[in-house]
């Protein structure tokens, strides 16, 4: 009698089907545990992502149907600790390349930021709101990133472009 877990083709034992959790294993280590930026994903003071934008970006980077019970069982399908959870939050156990994000950077004269178009209006008169998990505005140095994060929560998203030096003399900090 042979038994397997069945996790949307990722099961223990199948050489073929381990192969494919190891390619998600190095691609959700990959975002979650050295380059969250590269996907416009910020990392709140202990290094946790929304798990739904994480589940977002894999499904951009080709991996469609992976949920959320399968990144829970990716661990246990691998033998190692990869991820770890926290209500709707998931972090990588080993961040040690994550960049903190501490140091003084060159800031560019514009940022963006998307918007869905529902809030627009409220972004007008109360300004940006910041993101809920990390409780900053996210601003993208390019207009392609914010359309890509913003196409998350919104089929079409506005674009804000920000005059960083404008901010700047009104008295908002930048990091």
């Amino acid at each position: 009698v042979c038994v397997a877990v069945w996790t949307n083709g990722i099961s223990k034992g199948n050489p073929m089907k381990t192969r494919k959790a190891e390619q998600l294993a190095g691609l959700v280590h990959y975002i979650a545990g050295r380059h969250p930026d590269e996907f416009g994903l910020v990392t709140d003071r202990d290094g946790f992502i929304p798990v739904g934008d994480l589940l977002k970006v894999l499904q951009e980077e080709g991996w469609h149907g992976v949920r959320r019970v399968q990144l829970e069982t990716l661990s246990y399908h691998l033998g190692r600790s990869l991820i770890e959870f926290k209500d709707h939050l998931v972090r990588a156990v080993d961040r040690s390349r994550i960049e903190n994000g501490d140091g003084k950077v060159d800031l560019p004269r514009q940022l963006y930021v998307p918007v869905r178009r529902r809030a627009y209006e409220a972004v007008l008169q109360q300004g940006l709101p910041p993101q809920a998990h990390t409780g900053k505005v996210v601003l993208f140095t390019t207009q392609e990133l914010a359309r890509r994060v913003g196409k998350r929560r919104d089929a079409n998203p506005l674009i804000v472009t920000v005059a960083v030096s404008h901010a700047i003399r009104h008295g908002h900090h930048f990091r």
